[in-house]
């Protein structure tokens, strides 16, 4: 949350610890990659024809930008990195809990170094924002996680399972609460038709 200062500049970032444990891990860039700004599109001359034939485009994005890029940049085709910096708007929300993050604070880092079908630990589960988040990620709700998936991260079927831990009690039946529409099974009707 920014900070309350009053007398110097505001506060306005937060740290997220992002980490692993081995030297050999799984990370998917590709699923979180951002569109291109600039669309560098790549162009041979036929000097027999005296045209100029595009042979490559990148992203599109809101400057267009023709020719071939500086000779040292080489845009992947499927978007540009999202770097350390990320703008998440806070959410509020309505139970008694200090530390609430908005769900699309998990997106990236669930979706970069998750598989599918791999399983999400929060050892301070608190609210059950983490696993709020892989249970829309899996039913690809973005819109209620505030996030706009690029075309890897949507053609993926996640099915991301996902493990809660806190040692409070209010905080872990707080989590239930919030995540009972998601986990719990619907009643099934069985209605037998006469012959």
């Amino acid at each position: 949350m920014p900070s309350s200062i009053k007398d110097r500049l505001t506060v306005t970032h937060e740290y997220v610890f992002h980490c692993v444990k081995s030297r050999r891990y799984y990370y998917n860039l590709d699923a979180i990659r951002e569109p291109h700004k600039v669309q560098w599109e790549r162009s041979k001359y036929n000097a027999k024809t005296r045209e100029t034939k595009t042979t490559e485009a990148f992203e599109h994005g809101k400057i267009r930008a023709f020719g071939m890029p500086p000779s040292n940049i080489k845009p992947n085709p499927l978007g540009k990195n999202p770097g350390s910096f990320w703008s998440i708007s806070t959410k509020p929300f309505p139970e008694a809990h200090f530390a609430v993050y908005p769900p699309s604070l998990c997106v990236r880092p669930i979706l970069s170094s998750c598989p599918p079908n791999g399983v999400v630990l929060d050892p301070f589960v608190g609210s059950g924002t983490t696993c709020l988040a892989c249970e829309l990620i899996n039913r690809q709700l973005w819109d209620k996680l505030d996030y706009v998936p690029n075309e890897t991260a949507r053609r993926i079927k996640w099915n991301l399972k996902w493990i809660g831990i806190d040692i409070v009690p209010e905080y872990v039946e707080m989590a239930r609460r919030r995540l009972s529409p998601y986990i719990h099974q619907k009643k099934l009707e069985i209605f037998l038709m006469e012959e």
